[in-house]
């Protein structure tokens, strides 16, 4: 499952996909990447055919509260002008 020693690798994964932000309905390669990302931290990934995009859920032991999460992996590029390593 998720793990606090992972803000690191969340925060690489943020800047690698914002380098490359690719338009709607054509994240491939941010699809694969968030997705490899969730299994790898044990989440179930469902993925929706014939377009990026996918569910994963973590299966919770414990009772309590259940949260959900709806996020967009579309970006626009564009030339940024901040001079950081991951500007688009």
């Amino acid at each position: 499952m998720i793990q606090r020693d992972s803000k690191g690798d969340a925060i690489a994964l943020g800047r690698e996909l914002w380098a490359r932000a690719e338009p709607g309905f054509f994240e491939r390669r941010t699809h694969e990447a968030l997705a490899s990302a969730f299994r790898a931290r044990g989440f179930a990934v469902e993925e929706f055919a014939g377009m990026p995009g996918f569910a994963a859920t973590a299966d919770g032991k414990l009772a309590g509260k259940t949260v959900a999460v709806v996020a967009d992996m579309d970006g626009l590029p564009v030339r940024e002008e901040t001079g950081l390593p991951w500007a688009s």
